[in-house]
């Protein structure tokens, strides 16, 4: 996601979270930023935690085309994505995001078919992508109406709530 000093990504974690750590595979930050750097990549970590941001500043970290969500993968468990999801839906958000890991185990299943229940309500458009990304389920929505996906000749058509495919 970070191909070019153009593209930045921003990744969150919580304020006590080592998770980043793993990513510098050894390494100090600031050497593992100036590897990214010389390559053309720019990544920044955030240890904050979103879901206690005001809305002026979740707007702000969410002033972006693209939200990638994967995280603890227990959405009724733990329900950071779900809690995280309805507050990108409730901020206005006209952007793409990706869930990974949507058929991982029956709990993310169940979410993600909550994630497709709400859509025509919530304004936005679900796809799934399995086929084309992640073995476990890649899940993608669309809130701003206008992505058009192809998969070589194949566009990846909407689901319909229930799931089935439906011309779009």
């Amino acid at each position: 996601m970070a191909s070019n000093l153009r593209t930045p990504v921003w990744t969150f974690d919580l304020p006590t979270s080592k998770e980043r750590v793993h990513a510098f595979r050894g390494k100090t930050e600031d050497d593992w930023q100036n590897e990214l750097h010389q390559v053309g990549a720019n990544v920044t970590f955030y240890n904050i935690d979103l879901m206690k941001a005001s809305d002026e500043d979740f707007k702000k970290y969410l002033n972006t085309w693209f939200v990638m969500l994967d995280t603890h993968h227990r959405p009724y468990t733990v329900p950071f994505e779900r809690e995280f999801f309805t507050r990108v839906l409730n901020s206005g958000y006209k952007g793409l995001m990706l869930l990974d890991d949507v058929n991982e185990h029956d709990e993310m299943r169940r979410w993600w078919k909550e994630v497709q229940d709400g859509a025509a309500a919530g304004g936005y458009k679900v796809y799934l992508f399995t086929p084309i990304g992640h073995w476990s389920g890649t899940g993608f929505v669309d809130f701003s109406g206008k992505l058009k996906v192809k998969d070589g000749s194949q566009t990846i058509q909407p689901l319909s709530p229930v799931g089935r495919v439906v011309e779009g």
